[in-house]
């Protein structure tokens, strides 16, 4: 009785990686029961193409392992779903992607396949000018008639934004309609940003007091509580206005709207259903939770970078995560009621 039945079963034996119908042939895969037996570790992946002939399929371990660094362990494509037995483990070790864009004049949006179509938003944006630096944003000059010379005198920005009670002779009127009497504080030329003196995003702190709306003292003029901003063809002059009392400017915020001199803000997404660890520091150096994102900010317009992503854990099965499927096959379906090996879980 047991004649009919081994006839038309096929065993084959599989000690490497590659396709099982090439494995069995032509002639044993004609077969309706396919019987696969490891007999050695296998390392990358096994395959399986769709046969209507096959009505049983099954996989035997042999307490082996079928590991891939890679990819997916196996690629089932058959019509009815593998029956896996045995001891031996089915992974994949696949723990780390990549991610690299080197033109540095790039913005927008790069999607990560490898890491569940995880995303690398690259957006300009308006960073805060900083004075102190010459050739950049701005340029300060130094207190009108108190430094000798006709060149600009270039200081730190802690003695460029602190105005004495008494500033001696470097009074001043201001062109434009200013009522009291000024002291030219500085002067900030070649910042390209300077037209948006009054537009959104710029602000001026002064006496620990931030304003951040204006009042129009003159057609290039505009005043921030105890300071006026005057356009000029060069930049932007700074005027204090004087009371008798010391003037503090503690932060000045100028926006910048130009691919010139405007900052990059780059934005990590994580798709993935667990963290991911983020290295090369250009610029992520972080781990990004589930879901969540990362900000890094350049005040440059280098839209470059240059990503790797490490997962690590077990599910709460103790499978090791991994970046691909057991199975990348058609075929979703696998019979492990005969399996006493672990899988690898997939961090998607």
């Amino acid at each position: 009785m047991t004649i009919p039945f081994i006839s038309n079963v096929a065993f084959t034996e599989v000690d490497s990686a590659g396709n099982l119908n090439t494995k069995a042939g032509t002639t044993k895969s004609k077969l309706p029961i396919q019987i696969f037996k490891l007999t050695d570790n296998i390392t990358g992946n096994l395959t399986l193409d769709s046969n209507a002939i096959h009505k049983k399929i099954i996989l035997d371990t042999n307490g082996n392992t079928i590991t891939n660094a890679t990819g997916s362990p196996l690629t089932i494509n058959s019509s009815i779903p593998l029956e896996i037995k045995g001891s031996g483990n089915i992974q994949s070790h696949d723990l780390t992607f990549e991610s690299t864009e080197s033109d540095t004049s790039y913005t927008g949006t790069t999607t990560i396949a490898d890491a569940d179509d995880s995303t690398v938003v690259v957006t300009a944006f308006n960073r805060d000018a900083d004075i102190s630096q010459s050739g950049g944003v701005s340029v300060a000059s130094g207190f009108v008639d108190s430094m000798s010379g006709s060149n600009p005198f270039y200081f730190p920005v802690t003695e460029l934004l602190t105005l004495p009670a008494n500033p001696g002779s470097n009074d001043g009127g201001l062109s434009g309609g200013a009522a009291e009497a000024c002291l030219a504080l500085s002067t900030i030329a070649g910042g390209s940003s300077m037209p948006n003196i009054g537009g959104a995003g710029f602000s001026v702190t002064v006496n620990g007091v931030t304003y951040t709306s204006t009042t129009s003292t003159g057609t290039n003029e505009k005043r921030f509580g105890l300071l006026t901003f005057q356009n000029f063809a060069g930049g932007v002059r700074i005027f204090g206005h004087i009371g008798g009392s010391a003037l503090s400017v503690s932060a000045l915020k100028i926006p910048n709207n130009t691919v010139v001199n405007g900052g990059r803000r780059l934005v990590f997404t994580n798709n993935l259903a667990i963290p991911v660890a983020l290295s090369r520091t250009d610029p992520f150096a972080v781990t990004v939770a589930a879901g969540a994102t990362n900000t890094q900010e350049r005040l440059t317009t280098d839209g470059s970078f240059d990503i790797l992503g490490t997962i690590t854990g077990n599910d709460g099965s103790n499978q090791p995560y991994a970046l691909q499927p057991v199975n990348n096959g058609s075929q979703s379906s696998l019979v492990t009621t005969a399996y006493t090996g672990t899988f690898s879980a997939s961090a998607f």
